[in-house]
């Protein structure tokens, strides 16, 4: 009889010990993917422009560190919101959206301006173009060849839907330019920014560990 009991308490013993030492399976917090994207509204106004050259208006969708190497695809839009209509002839509007990436893996960061651009015009009596919107999840990558004097490039770009990294930074910079409008009105447009990893293995899960709680 003596036995049993005491294998018994010793499962009983290991489990409690087990729960213990074991992570917890609902983290505080909420999951990690919340912070992989973002929107943000931007009131644009014309700075420089003539002899001045333009300024941007800059700003920054979103920031997130993997914590390992990844390969990942992405979704930028951009939606005009507000602006001025260009009711004369002559009149004319350009709205142009530079994506500026920061990637890095470990000890080494690659900055990469211009990783995609958006340009918006509208001019001679046109209407603003309410909720116009542009959109990609591919960017064309430079040319492999590059000379100096003007002449013939052979290697042509390619289309990019794929980047690596461990950690990335999504900024962007607006230009406005507008002509022969009275009292240069801004510009409103609403930018957005989405990244995910191709393939989402966390490591956590196969400790039961959950920040979020998001194991359902």
């Amino acid at each position: 009889m003596i036995e049993p009991i005491v294998k018994a308490l010793g499962r009983i013993e290991s489990l409690l010990a087990r729960s213990i030492n074991a992570p917890a399976k609902h983290g505080k917090g909420v999951p990690p993917w919340h912070m992989w994207g973002g929107t943000q509204s931007f009131e644009v106004r014309q700075q420089g422009g003539g002899a001045t050259p333009l300024l941007p208006t800059p700003g920054q969708l979103c920031r997130l560190s993997y914590g390992r190497p990844e390969s990942w695809h992405w979704l930028f839009a951009a939606k005009l919101i507000a602006g001025p209509d260009t009711t004369a002839v002559g009149e004319h509007v350009t709205l142009i959206v530079h994506f500026d990436l920061t990637v890095g893996i470990g000890r080494s960061v690659i900055l990469i301006p211009d990783f995609e651009v958006y340009t918006f015009n509208w001019n001679d009596g046109a209407a603003f173009p309410q909720d116009r919107q542009i959109w990609s999840s591919q960017t064309s990558g430079p040319n492999r060849v590059f000379q100096t004097g003007g002449g013939a490039v052979s290697s042509n770009p390619s289309l990019a839907d794929t980047f690596v990294a461990q950690d990335i930074q999504c900024s962007v910079r607006i230009f406005l330019q507008e002509l022969s409008i009275a009292g240069s009105p801004p510009v409103t447009i609403e930018l957005q920014a989405q990244f995910a990893p191709i393939v989402h293995q966390r490591p956590e899960w196969h400790l039961h560990a959950f920040p979020g709680g998001e194991e359902g």
